[in-house]
């Protein structure tokens, strides 16, 4: 039994013992004249200790008993910074972790098969998480990693079919979403790419929230993510590659970065339920800023007496394509980048670029019939 335990115990007895004399004595005035102060103080003491008894739990957290918890217990009250390999290996009784901010690394295999776990919290003071460290934690459906983890084993969730919110950097993502598909919210917290295909046919996905720290969207990031219907992309983002949000096909509202340097083709091919900004027959997607940033595409009705906004910076792949109720266009000097197909099958067309943009446009093939 702890020391603490055995202080509640003696307090309690002692108390008890001096009420009884204070009845049963003969000198019954002096006892109660001492008993009582005493008891007082003594009952005090009780609660108080009691009050620290329950306040100070393990940090590593559990449903059931704290009995259970000893061997965590004692290395975390005795201020080891490393959860062993194999610490916690196959343990059913676990339901709930919560790693203390001491814990620095959490070993391999640590939390493998707790097949009851449903929730992990791990803190930015943990750097280091072993391979495999949860795998085949059957229920487990919610994960929070804080943006301190910068070693990253392989298979730490493998088998975890069960994930429906992550909260956690760029370099944690990919491997949750090996096994999982029945995601709903992720929060990214901290990471600068969000790899190609991360998020790729997580049909269930309806909320999506990116940290500022992110520069980069990469291919296919979120392709196929039919449940999500919105996207903010922070200003933090400077490339967009590929694909990127192709097939979203619940995708309404999109919300882009203001320091844009790169959108790559096809990014929204897919995305029917589309709300665009329109101007001078041409749709539009961009930020509360400038809502003119990409030119995603053109109505067949435009025209030659229809221009291009003048805050546009990137026309999206195939754009024009079959458009032909123009045959000239002026691009106006605020556009940089033109995607693939952007003219296809528009016949006879002269493209008429601005002074100032004429040599850093990037053009990405646009003659006829591609």
């Amino acid at each position: 039994m702890k020391r603490k335990d055995w202080k509640i115990i003696v307090g309690v007895i002692i108390y008890i013992i001096l009420f009884v004399l204070s009845i049963i004595a003969d000198y019954t005035p002096f006892i109660i004249v001492l008993a009582i102060p005493l008891g007082i103080i003594l009952l005090g003491l009780t609660i108080f200790l009691i009050y620290k008894y329950k306040k100070k739990k393990s940090k590593v957290e559990y449903e059931k008993s704290i009995d259970k918890l000893k061997d965590k217990d004692e290395l975390i009250t005795y201020g080891e910074k490393h959860i062993e390999r194999c610490a916690f290996r196959n343990r059913k009784d676990i339901t709930s972790v919560i790693i203390p901010d001491n814990v620095t690394s959490i070993g391999d295999y640590a939390f493998q098969g707790c097949s009851n776990l449903t929730k992990i919290y791990i803190p930015d003071s943990v750097t280091n998480i072993g391979f495999a460290a949860f795998k085949d934690c059957v229920n487990l459906n919610s994960v929070t990693i804080q943006n301190g983890a910068v070693d990253i084993g392989l298979s730490i969730f493998e088998g975890c079919k069960n994930l429906e919110k992550v909260i956690m950097p760029t370099n944690a993502l990919y491997e949750c979403m090996l096994e999982t598909t029945k995601l709903k919210t992720v929060v990214i917290n901290g990471g600068k790419k969000i790899e190609d295909s991360t998020f790729v046919n997580q049909t269930n996905l309806t909320s999506i929230k990116i940290a500022d720290s992110v520069k980069r969207i990469g291919n296919s990031a979120f392709l196929g993510c039919s449940s999500l219907s919105e996207i903010i992309i922070p200003d933090s983002v400077i490339f967009i590659d590929d694909e990127a949000f192709a097939s979203c096909s619940n995708l309404k509202k999109i919300v882009l970065s203001n320091n844009l340097q790169h959108i790559g083709d096809n990014i929204f091919e897919g995305c029917s339920p589309i709300i665009y900004t329109e101007y001078e027959n041409a749709k539009y997607l961009g930020s509360e800023i400038n809502p003119y940033i990409y030119l995603a595409k053109a109505n067949k009705e435009f025209n030659n007496e229809n221009k291009i906004h003048n805050n546009t910076k990137f026309i999206g792949s195939y754009a024009f394509a079959n458009c032909n109720n123009f045959n000239e266009i002026k691009l106006p000097d605020s556009v940089s980048h033109i995607g693939s197909g952007a003219f296809g099958q528009c016949e006879s067309i002269n493209i008429e670029r601005g002074k100032n943009n004429e040599r850093k446009i990037h053009f990405v093939r646009i003659e006829n019939n591609i």
